[in-house]
């Protein structure tokens, strides 16, 4: 049962927003591909974005592909690959130097459990011991307290979670006293 902040929703009702998504994005998208630049096939209905760069009389859209792929390599306007050139900002086509190579090189760090960063950061042996034991103990008793609910079939909320963390800290204290 659905307290006052808590929203419910019915399987029927995701999936009718989501196709309503979907139509939406093929309305505004089109044909646009997100692998293949579309500007050699000629016109086609999709999504342009405009080139701020350029300052030519002609039009300087650029497509899907091309808006979205870091770092710009695949810019199909010259003037906005010689603007780069003349105004020394090269490097900015540079992919080793884009945003999407700085976050890939984070997400091969950031994809390690604390435990793996916390036995990397200098702890004492005794520390990395102590820190394992505790992890253990609270996997444990979390997958433990998570049985009780699959069991009864009950749904886990929020505050169940929040109530078995609660009872972690309290027996730790209990044990440091």
């Amino acid at each position: 049962m659905a307290t006052a902040d808590e929203v419910e929703v019915t399987l029927e009702e995701v999936l009718q927003e989501d196709n309503e998504l979907i139509d939406t994005v093929d309305a505004v998208l089109g044909n646009a591909s997100a692998t293949h630049c579309s500007f050699p096939d000629g016109y086609i209905r999709q999504a342009l974005f405009a080139c701020l760069t350029c300052k030519t009389d002609e039009p300087a859209g650029l497509c899907l592909v091309c808006a979205v792929t870091p770092p710009r390599a695949n810019v199909c306007c010259a003037a906005c690959m010689a603007t780069y050139a003349s105004s020394a900002c090269e490097f900015l086509l540079d992919a080793a130097d884009s945003l999407m190579a700085y976050e890939a090189s984070h997400e091969s760090t950031s994809g390690q459990d604390a435990s793996e960063q916390a036995f990397q950061t200098g702890l004492s042996h005794e520390q990395q011991v102590e820190m394992a034991i505790g992890y253990d103990h609270m996997a444990s008793a979390l997958k433990e307290y998570l049985a009780g609910f699959a069991a009864s079939g009950q749904t886990v909320k929020a505050e169940d979670i929040q109530g078995f963390f609660e009872t972690l800290r309290a027996s730790k204290r209990q044990r440091r006293e």
